[in-house]
C-alpha cells in the first residue's frame, strides 16, 4: 500500500513538473518574469526525486526482510 502511494506521488510530481514548464516556454517570458511557476516547477522536480529515493529504500527494504517502519 505504501508503495502505491509513493507512485502515485511521485507520478503527479512529475505532471505537474512537466505541465509548468510546458507554461513556461509557452508563455512570453521576456517580457514578465513570474517567480510563482518556477517555484511551483522546481518543487515539483524534488518531490519526484524524492518519491523516486523513496521507491528505492521500499525496493531495498523488501528485499531485504526488514519490516515495514511505519
Amino acid at each position: 500500500m505504501r508503495k502505491v502511494s509513493v507512485i502515485i506521488g511521485a507520478t503527479s510530481s512529475l505532471v505537474l513538473f512537466f505541465y509548468i514548464m510546458y507554461f513556461l516556454m509557452t508563455k512570453d517570458t521576456m517580457t514578465t518574469v513570474s517567480f510563482l511557476p518556477v517555484i511551483i516547477g522546481m518543487g515539483g522536480f524534488v518531490s519526484f526525486i524524492g518519491g523516486l529515493i523513496e521507491l528505492k529504500r521500499i525496493s531495498l527494504e523488501e528485499k531485504s526482510g526488514r519490516t515495514n517502519r511505519w
